[in-house]
């Protein structure tokens, strides 16, 4: 049901134990709970479908400061969202900064945290975001902006005071995000976001890291790319299975972007299939990157290059294992920096790079 509007389960397609997909008949503009009809009546879910007319955007750069690392876009709100959290550039306090266009500008505001939010993610329904400071992981409503729930780490790891630290998190289509601790015996928990708001070990997984790179959820859920440190593995994480999965023993990453349903993947500038066999490579052009969500583009900015080039890049057809390059680049309105994230819409329509002196919004051709 997409509010009072029924579909037919013949036209459902069963992907996995955690998705299935269903299209929707025409709809009016509007916001339309999605649900599954049961023998007790009862509303199972908090997800629903917003229909509205894509927003048209304009290449444009907004002031920032400090390096981050994630970015989120909330196509229902049109807002992205930063974990502004290393000091680098002009400084400033680290916060969790949200761009919003209103009125056809964007406007900026953030908050504080007790700590500096080293990742963010969203949840699947879309109406939270999950930050984590060392200390303490926050729900973050996001239609008032405001906190509404947050763990300190003591009540997940029994460890003394200030040993053990949150250090990353990633969302699956399940509604459970990956949470990674430092200094603590288990290093993996997965945590129920929207009803019982619990943390469980990953049982499943006892292989022991050091550190963990920021890991990255394919646009569906379904996968999520995580690399560790020390030692250096590629794994990814099944959510149908709820299981973390060898990719590639012995790999070292540094920044990883993923497509849509988890198809393709670019790691340090080298772009992989499903089975994590390279397709070919776009070098540093491609060393800070994002993927289409069809994964036929992949999209790079050179850190500190001045003027600051937007490339895109054909993932389809490698020239001697090299990717070529398509037309001759977009130069950005202003310099991002030199400590960049990189992020993309769903539709695959905008670019949004993020570094330590602008937020740049790029809509591509």
């Amino acid at each position: 049901m997409f509010g009072g509007t029924p579909v037919s389960i013949s036209n459902a397609n069963v992907i996995s134990d955690t998705e299935i997909r269903v299209s929707h008949p025409s709809l009016a503009a509007g916001k339309y709970l999605v649900a599954i009809p049961n023998q007790l009546g009862l509303t199972r879910s908090r997800a629903s479908l917003v229909v509205a007319a894509p927003p048209t955007f304009t290449a444009v750069a907004v002031p920032s400061s400090l390096q981050r690392d994630r970015i989120i876009y909330d196509a229902e709100r049109v807002a992205a969202y930063t974990n502004n959290n290393f000091s680098a550039g002009a400084g400033g306090t680290p916060r969790i900064e949200r761009n919003r266009l209103v009125a056809g500008n964007w406007v900026t505001d953030s908050l504080v945290l007790n700590g500096s939010p080293l990742d963010i993610a969203m949840s699947p329904d879309g109406l939270e975001l999950i930050a984590i400071t060392p200390s303490t992981l926050y729900h973050i409503d996001l239609g008032n902006w405001t906190i509404s729930l947050q763990f300190d780490i003591s009540t997940v790891v029994s460890v003394p005071q200030n040993v053990a630290t949150f250090v990353h998190l990633a969302m699956g289509n399940d509604g459970n995000a990956l949470v990674f601790a430092h200094g603590a015996p288990q290093r993996v928990f997965v945590y129920n976001v929207l009803t019982t708001h619990t943390f469980a070990p990953l049982v499943t997984f006892n292989d022991f890291f050091d550190t963990v790179i920021a890991p990255v959820s394919s646009i569906d859920g379904r996968r999520i790319l995580v690399g560790t440190g020390s030692p250096s593995n590629l794994y990814y994480f099944d959510t149908s299975l709820a299981r973390m999965i060898p990719a590639v023993p012995g790999f070292g990453t540094n920044r990883l972007a993923y497509d849509r349903t988890g198809t393709n993947s670019l790691i340090d500038g080298t772009a992989y299939n499903r089975q994590f066999q390279v397709l070919g490579t776009g070098g540093i052009n491609l060393s800070h990157a994002a993927i289409s969500p069809d994964g036929t583009r992949g999209y790079g900015v050179v850190p500190g290059e001045n003027p600051s080039i937007l490339r895109t890049y054909d993932l389809t057809n490698p020239i001697g294992g090299v990717f070529s390059e398509i037309g001759t680049g977009i130069t950005l309105p202003d310099l991002p920096g030199e400590f960049l994230a990189i992020g993309i819409t769903p539709d695959g329509r905008t670019v949004f790079v993020s570094g330590e002196k602008n937020f740049i919004v790029q809509p591509l051709p």
